[in-house]
């Protein structure tokens, strides 16, 4: 069998790899879920994937979205393994994403393997895809992540809590309490009252331990001697528990050794070498927890300390106790701080905490990015104009939630805010920004395409439409004709009788452009043609428009010899259609209406020209008028069903993939001179 592993921490995920290896299992490693999906697009043989949530790029939530959206993928079993969310609320969401098992840690092997095999069998029978949509899966994804994050701060407040009140069992002591203000290293500080330590008990050395609990040991910190010769006892950094007499001291308060023996330590056994012949252990407690201890080592026989010097030692030593206590949680507070802080900034939505005035108390690193600024210290009102958040996070509303849309420079951004925070140290708000003009972008352009395609396809209709009305009509005109011949050579009506086979001619002649004219726009591989004779036909086609028949003076100037060119003959038909209608189009309202189309050609380039004096146009909607969409035609200025602004959009494009040039001259009141440059390398034609 053959699992995906994912996860950051790369000691967890070897020894999850090697146990799991020793099982059977063939295993892909993964550091987060950005790198697992790219693995993905490469393999998709997985009988599972395990994934941790809290990572760094992309986190074990929106991996899972990812796996279960797509359908090559959301057949692979997905187990999340997790030891940071572990509520309930996490559990729900995550299966709801899709996973078919949510297990946190810590677990025996053999119970996590047990389930891991439990999902592999109930893969043919279990629900491959996520409950919800895109949107929904960002709500409840900002909701989790709101909910670890105001976790977080309530856990920083209580941390700042404890060590406010630990600082004020602090101040009797002055020297102590000098050196614990003044670092922030356990090493730097007891290297600091070291020597004084030694100066008022007249110790030859001290020694600074350390209780390692995963170890069970004393781990040496800091060692001073006064002697000059090396120091013996910094060769054992290290004395597990029961292998020296120093370690005796975790279950007492206090213990002084006199003259001992050489059999009472399995380690040390050197430091008899050195003359020390008695000690002082004293035990470091912070309310009854054991976190190391002091050892006071004499040269001479006796080490006995008067009550005095025992109660300034047992005082001393709480104090020490306590700043290394409070150095130990700041060290930790600070590395779990930076933890987080670093998945806030790395989380693809924007995070800000305001107050009640929207004065910004916080954002992370992408909120900056949206905003282009650094936002803390400012107000969102310079940012965002939007009454829905000032009257949310101002007035006590029974909802604590709510998402809405808003822009900012052009950006479309989706923001969810809650007043579950409400403390008015942290903040009020918190607001979730998430940018989607990428969404909006292609939704726009999706609506953009499928305009397009419906225009296509209503063309391609009428196309059709054209060519089966053609085709039926060349029967009964066969009829006519054949009835028309046989009167002539009755003599009936000799001159009559020639008009109207003139006409029927004309009109059979008309349905083979028209056959032929569908025929090729329907047909979307490249074929050589001649550019005249598609411009003659789309004309001839513009007939059927009376206003264009009996209005419109044509001047055709058409180069002597054809001009053969390689491409999809549609591409052309179509552009130059909407070209020569909306020319004629024009001219609805103008007292003079001539239309001119002309084509000639040089050694580079091959040229048409269409030319009306219609109504004009200004520099401003010349600017546009490839723009999708856009049109100036309105009920009562065009000859035909009214478009949809796709028209010349549709021309840029079909011509534009032959390295077309557009020269567009126009003048109010006077007309419009419209001319297509095509070079000839890109269609054949040299």
């Amino acid at each position: 069998m053959k699992a995906l592993i994912v996860e950051d921490n790369d000691e967890a995920r070897k020894l999850l790899a090697e146990l799991l290896r020793g099982s059977g299992f063939e295993i892909v490693e993964a550091e987060n879920g950005k790198i697992a999906l790219e693995i993905l697009k490469q393999k998709k043989d997985f009988d599972i994937i395990i994934s941790d949530i809290l990572m760094p790029v992309m986190d074990g939530f929106k991996f899972c979205y990812e796996v279960k959206s797509n359908p090559e993928l959301n057949f692979i079993p997905f187990v999340f393994y997790t030891g940071s969310y572990i509520s309930a609320e996490d559990k729900m969401f995550g299966l709801k994403l899709g996973a078919d098992d949510y297990i946190t840690k810590p677990i025996k092997f053999e119970s996590l393997l047990d389930r891991i095999n439990k999902v592999i069998e109930r893969k043919a029978i279990r629900k491959p895809v996520a409950e919800f949509e895109e949107a929904t899966y960002l709500k409840e994804y900002n909701e989790r992540l709101i909910h670890k994050l105001e976790e977080k701060l309530i856990e920083l407040n209580q941390a700042y809590e404890q060590i406010k009140e630990k600082n004020k069992e602090l101040e009797t002591i002055n020297l102590i309490l000098t050196a614990i203000n003044s670092t922030k290293n356990i090493k730097h500080l007891l290297k600091q009252i070291s020597k004084p330590f030694s100066e008022i008990f007249d110790a030859d050395a001290v020694n600074f331990f350390v209780f390692d609990r995963t170890k069970i040991s004393l781990k040496l910190v800091f060692s001073f001697t006064k002697l000059p010769d090396e120091n013996i006892f910094e060769k054992h950094p290290e004395l597990p528990i029961g292998d020296d007499f120093a370690t005796e001291i975790m279950n007492q308060k206090l213990i002084i050794y006199h003259n001992i023996g050489k059999g009472s330590t399995k380690v040390r056994g050197e430091i008899f070498k050195s003359d020390f012949n008695s000690f002082v252990e004293v035990a470091l407690r912070v309310r009854d927890k054991f976190i190391g201890s002091i050892e006071l080592a004499f040269k001479r026989d006796d080490a006995s300390l008067d009550e005095s010097k025992i109660s300034i030692l047992e005082m001393l030593a709480q104090q020490i106790a306590i700043g290394i206590d409070n150095l130990t949680l700041f060290s930790e507070l600070k590395e779990s701080e930076e933890k987080y802080r670093t998945f806030i900034h790395l989380t693809p939505a924007g995070l800000i905490v305001i107050d009640d005035k929207m004065n910004i108390l916080f954002s992370s690193q992408k909120a900056n990015e949206i905003f282009k600024c650094e936002l803390e210290g400012k107000n969102l009102k310079e940012f965002l104009r939007s009454s829905t958040i000032e009257e949310f996070c101002k007035y006590d509303f029974e909802q604590v939630e709510k998402t809405f849309e808003a822009t900012y420079n052009g950006k479309f951004l989706l923001i969810s805010a809650t007043k579950k925070l409400d403390d008015p140290k942290l903040g009020k708000c918190i607001l979730v920004v998430n940018d989607i003009s990428d969404f909006k972008r292609l939704q726009e352009e999706k609506r953009k395409v499928e305009a397009k395609l419906w225009q296509e396809y209503r063309l391609a209709s009428i196309g059709r439409l054209a060519g089966g009305i053609a085709h039926n009509l060349k029967n009964p005109l066969a009829v006519l004709n054949l009835g028309l011949q046989s009167l002539k050579r009755k003599g009936i009506e000799t001159e009559q009788v020639e008009r109207l086979l003139k006409q029927v001619d004309r009109i059979n002649q008309i349905i083979e452009n028209l056959s032929l004219k569908t025929k090729e726009e329907i047909e979307k591989n490249k074929k050589r043609f001649d550019l005249n004779q598609l411009l003659q036909r789309e004309l001839e086609t513009l007939e059927f428009d009376p206003f264009y028949k009996h209005h419109v003076e044509k001047v055709f100037q058409f180069s002597e010899k054809p001009i053969i060119i390689e491409a999809v003959y549609s591409d052309f038909s179509s552009a130059f259609s909407h070209i020569l209608r909306n020319a004629i189009d024009a001219m609805l309202e103008t007292e003079r209406k001539v239309l001119t189309v002309k084509t000639w050609e040089d050694e580079q380039n091959i040229y048409v020209e269409i030319i009306d004096t219609g109504i004009g146009m200004t520099d401003e909607i010349k600017e546009k008028i490839f723009e999708p969409f856009f049109t100036t035609k309105t009920s009562d200025n065009f000859t035909e069903i009214k478009g949809v602004g796709l028209g010349l959009t549709i021309t840029y494009q079909n011509l534009k993939r032959y390295g077309a040039d557009f020269e567009i001259e126009s003048e109010i009141g006077k007309g419009t001179n419209f001319k297509v440059i095509i070079p000839k390398r890109n269609v054949g034609a040299f």
